[in-house]
């Protein structure tokens, strides 16, 4: 059902700005049979995750459906994920649990199922690959970089790839390697040149926890925040980190990497002289676990190549080897790319198919020319002295703002403001109403009286199964 929305200002307490969702600027990479969507994405942590939603509600659904499905099949109910969550969720950072609101509403689904697909990766490890080579190892100094991820192809999870590119409001870039309508990252690069890789391990229950930050949100942490080695490894060590987890930080500038043993009280640095496998100069290196047998092919493929490692070997490593059965990535720092494959629909593996280059500076090219594209809803602004006439008369208890809306047919209907992470915050109506034209107001405070602070409260009218939500910007 449709209904129309109307936005009045009346004083100079509340500058609002109503909008639905921009689109995001949507592309597609390789050819039918294997492509990946590339979605660009700029703007507050809200407008990240509704433009994300907005832009690929339909894919998203289907693979919600899809995983969460498979998950309960196998035991990972919705209880569980919930219950998992709910331990996290004190650790995560505001700003993604605000983009995850923004991704439900922008998707149309609620968010408790985009809490439930961050949840599944720290509910059991899964074991990857990784390598990264530079100077002397290679055939001219630069760094090379791979991540291959091995994880249960029957989760759908290669069905819907994406490469999220993220413009952040202080101008960060970096890119999510993984899939639509999931917000962390478990592969990727930032504009700096700092590249991440991850493998699940397990060093016993007594060193792991859910009461921390879960494990794509500490590699998302690494890619926003770190332009340098350093810093990923200081980020690393003070993260509240959970279950077992092996990582690669690669930086392109210092022509470096290290990678790490982490479990919630354990954080071990390596570098080639130190890694737990038997060392090559120039090279660090891990596969499936600390101590898999996995780590003695990696040696035996690399070893014999040394001086001469370069993107090509990387791709050969995963495909000789048969790892990275969902997803596979190379990371070329000197050539700013990218190269990617995943499993098909019908579980050919990543490292058997074409990998798809996505270069790094073309994205540059396309935000300098991209803004997303805000579609109002009859939004109308007072005159600028209509404003000042009314401060002068306002007081306390004066409505801010008037939100006329329309229905076609009496129904029961609810309105109210929501913070970003989907906080109830006032109940402006809520009941029967007749068809046609009415009016509704809020007045910038909560529902006990208390005035909000500056900041996007979400708007939404719902009636029966349908929910239509509108942006409004707080500014005092």
């Amino acid at each position: 059902m449709e209904k129309t929305f109307r936005l009045f200002i009346y004083t100079a307490a509340i500058l609002a700005l109503v909008f639905s969702a921009s689109a995001g600027l949507v592309e597609k990479l390789g050819n039918a049979s294997n492509q990946i969507t590339v979605l660009y994405l700029k703007g507050s942590p809200y407008e990240l995750g509704y433009i994300h939603g907005r832009s690929c509600k339909t894919d998203i659904a289907a693979f919600y459906g899809k995983v969460l499905a498979t998950a309960e099949a196998v035991g990972a109910t919705s209880a569980l994920l919930d219950g998992n969550y709910r331990k996290m969720e004190p650790y995560i950072p505001r700003a993604y649990q605000e983009e995850m609101q923004g991704l439900a509403d922008g998707a149309g689904l609620p968010v408790e199922l985009v809490h439930r697909m961050h949840a599944i990766p720290d509910l059991k490890e899964f074991q990857c690959s990784f390598f990264a080579a530079w100077g002397s190892a290679t055939v001219d100094g630069n760094l090379y970089q791979i991540r291959a991820l091995d994880y249960a192809m029957d989760l759908h999870l290669q069905e819907y790839p994406a490469i999220l590119v993220y413009q952040l409001e202080d101008g960060k870039r970096f890119l999510n390697i993984g899939w639509l309508g999931f917000i962390g990252v478990i592969s990727g690069m930032n504009y700096d040149g700092i590249a991440i890789s991850e493998i699940g391990d397990h060093y016993g229950n007594e060193h792991e926890t859910l009461a921390g930050e879960p494990m794509p949100f500490i590699l998302r942490d690494i890619l926003q925040n770190c332009a340098r080695l350093q810093e990923a490894v200081q980020l690393i060590k003070n993260a509240k980190r959970t279950l077992s987890y092996l990582y690669c930080v690669g930086d392109a500038s210092a022509k470096d990497a290290r990678s790490f043993k982490t479990a919630a009280d354990i954080c071990e640095v390596y570098d080639p002289t130190t890694n737990p496998n038997p060392s090559l100069r120039d090279v660090i290196y891990l596969s499936m676990s600390i101590g898999s047998p996995w780590n003695g092919k990696m040696h035996e493929f690399l070893r014999p190549r040394l001086g001469k490692i370069d993107a090509e070997t990387g791709l050969s490593l995963m495909r000789d080897l048969g790892t990275g059965n969902v997803h596979a990535v190379l990371y070329d720092f000197a050539r700013r790319e990218v190269r990617v494959a995943n499993a098909s629909a019908d579980k050919i593996p990543a490292y058997e198919r074409e990998f798809v280059t996505f270069d790094l500076d073309r994205a540059k090219e396309k935000f300098a020319v991209y803004e997303p594209a805000v579609v109002c809803e009859e939004v109308n602004i007072l005159p600028r002295r209509r404003l000042e006439s009314d401060r002068k008369n306002s007081t306390s208890d004066k409505p801010c703002s008037r939100i006329d809306y329309e229905l076609d047919k009496e129904e029961s209907i609810e309105i109210a403001i929501f913070d970003t992470l989907g906080n109830l915050v006032a109940t402006l109506f809520s009941g029967m109403q007749t068809s046609g034209s009415h009016q509704t107001s809020w007045n910038g405070k909560d529902k006990s009286g208390q005035d909000l602070p500056d900041g996007l409260y979400p708007c939404k009218l719902k009636s029966g199964r349908n929910t239509d939500t509108l942006k409004l910007f707080r500014i005092r």
